[in-house]
């Protein structure tokens, strides 16, 4: 066995280190804040859809199925038109109205009356996301792409967003029992504010 010593490992060693330089970059943190957000903010949609329509539209569970198809078929197609205007007006202003597009789309919610108006609903809130999340890998690679952390970077943002968003239905819960459902879509619409506001911000920042 003396020979060992001179054979060569058929796996090299990795002599690359994961870089966190993107946490001393203002942009983490507000693209953070802005999924972490916009991800709680879908949760309400999602589930909350079908029990406004039956609870205060007086629509049936199957019609409250309905909407959340027209949400999905929306959202798919949100993230193939979204990327497309990404590519003619720049994935950032494509973000940013995704962003403001949901706040519209959510707070619109309240002035539906009717099932085929809360599938519009829908159908735009859908649309709104399909592109967010669509568009976010893209503009988080165009930002961070001389860091050469990026899939550090979306890991540890994932990672906290999810683990922050366990605290949504808990909360919206405790609203729809203290003030009922339209404080909940209120409380949507907040959080799609809070979400938009940063991701407007980052515009602004130099990105080096």
């Amino acid at each position: 066995m003396a020979f060992v010593p001179f054979l060569k490992s058929r796996i090299p060693e990795r002599k690359g280190k994961v870089s966190f330089s993107f946490l001393k970059r203002s942009h983490f943190y507000l693209l953070f804040v802005v999924c972490f957000f916009n991800t709680a903010c879908e949760f309400i949609p999602l589930v909350f859809f079908p029990t406004y329509g039956q609870q205060l539209l007086d629509i049936s569970l199957a019609d409250g199925a309905t909407i959340l198809s027209f949400y999905n078929g929306f959202n798919i197609l949100g993230r193939i038109a979204m990327g497309f205007i990404g590519d003619y007006m720049g994935t950032l202003n494509a973000l940013i109205l995704c962003c403001w597009l949901i706040v519209i789309s959510l707070f619109s919610w309240l002035a539906a009356s009717s099932l085929a108006a809360l599938c519009v609903v829908g159908a735009a809130v859908g649309f709104s996301f399909g592109g967010l999340w669509g568009l976010f890998p893209s503009v988080l690679s165009e930002i961070f792409a001389l860091d050469g952390s990026l899939i550090t970077l979306i890991a540890v943002m994932y990672t906290l967003v999810g683990v922050g968003g366990f605290a949504c239905p808990s909360v919206t819960g405790l609203i729809q029992e203290q003030f009922g459902l339209k404080a909940i879509v209120i409380f949507a619409g907040i959080l799609a504010i809070l979400a938009a506001l940063p991701s407007t911000i980052v515009k602004f920042i130099p990105s080096s």
